[in-house]
């Protein structure tokens, strides 16, 4: 079954969302994990660039989902259902839980202060409680979110 984990950030900016959730991607796919970022279309070049900039150190192989000149990657940005080849970690930052999120292994949720971003959180976790999903909740300070 897939497990839900839930990170609330202290730092509220949407900005401060998206880094994190390529810190995220860039530690799962260290690990062998393959990661697909659900987001909103006008979110996904953003997201894109981010995972070229987010650390002067640090190469994350990845491509945009409906990139197909490309071949597959372990790291996806996508928003639609594109994710086929993924079964390890999906990262969504989508406005909606995907229909295909349970054919992961886990699913990441983050959040900050932002209140339309906290009040979509409220909403999935219910969501998920209500289905029975194993879930974890992780508060991260600004220190910790950054590492």
């Amino acid at each position: 079954m897939t497990e839900v984990s839930f990170y609330i950030l202290e730092e509220a900016s949407a900005d401060h969302r998206l880094r994190f959730a390529c810190r995220l991607a860039a530690q799962s796919w260290r690990r062998g994990m393959p990661v697909f970022l659900f987001t909103e279309a006008t979110q996904a070049g953003h997201l894109d660039t981010l995972l070229w900039e987010f650390r002067d150190e640090s190469f994350v192989p990845h491509r945009l989902s409906r990139d197909t000149s490309l071949p597959a990657s372990p790291v996806e940005i996508g928003d639609e259902d594109s994710a086929a080849h993924h079964h390890g970690l999906l990262i969504n930052l989508g406005k909606q839980i995907p229909d295909w999120f349970s054919r992961f292994d886990r699913v990441a949720e983050i959040t900050c202060g932002v209140p339309e971003i906290l009040s979509e959180l409220r909403e999935r976790y219910r969501f998920y409680e209500s289905r029975g999903y194993p879930m974890q909740t992780h508060r991260l300070d600004a220190a910790s979110s950054q590492r």
